[in-house]
């Protein structure tokens, strides 16, 4: 019952999953996380390798609510979140999270995927009341290579399919090439339902 310090350790996600998502998903976390309004702080990730970088990596039929995260990311593949990097079938509620999201320089490839909260939201996920307070793409601009690899980025969510995403808000700026939003960069397919959302965070 107590806050989490990480120390700026190198973290592997939860549910770590390290293929595209159009991989089969071997690893993935399903069930319920309840952070119970504690803080997990320092949480490091650096890997220009592997794809799904995030607190979790693939979430399926999940819960995750009532959790603060200071995260930061470097990421140099595609799909990176906050909290998740993909999510399938999940409901996320009353997280915050801050810190910083961002795609490796060195990264030569044309996608990202990148939200504060879910990079890629699949299929039925939910997300309410969550807080994005991260950077996403900080001090990137557009004569960096990592702008214009750095696609579907959005505060909530870079990616939604089908998703539901109400009472949140976006205080972290959002930088990427294309699809970027305060909220969501895309939506594809079944198109996202968006309601009582703000986004204060600057958009470039």
């Amino acid at each position: 019952n107590a806050d989490l310090d990480m120390g700026g350790q190198p973290w592997t996600p939860i549910g770590n999953n390290t293929k595209s998502i159009y991989s089969s998903a071997d690893f993935k976390f399903s069930g319920v996380f309840d952070g119970q309004g504690h803080t997990v702080s320092n949480i490091k990730i650096d890997d220009t390798e592997n794809f799904n970088r995030g607190f979790f990596s693939y979430v399926e039929d999940a819960e995750v609510r009532d959790l603060i995260l200071q995260i930061d990311i470097t990421n140099g593949k595609s799909y990176a979140g906050g909290v998740a990097a993909v999510a399938k079938d999940s409901v996320f509620e009353n997280i915050y999270v801050k810190g910083s999201i961002s795609r490796s320089e060195s990264s030569n490839l044309s996608s990202g995927y990148v939200g504060g909260i879910v990079g890629q939201a699949k299929s039925s996920v939910v997300i309410s009341e969550c807080v994005n307070e991260a950077e996403i793409n900080k001090g990137v601009t557009a004569s960096d290579e990592a702008y214009h690899n750095s696609n579907y980025v959005g505060g909530m969510a870079g990616s939604a399919e089908g998703a539901e995403i109400s009472d949140c808000q976006n205080l972290g700026s959002v930088a990427g090439g294309y699809a970027v939003g305060g909220i969501v960069g895309q939506t594809s397919g079944t198109a996202a339902v968006i309601s009582r959302c703000i986004n204060l965070g600057d958009i470039c």
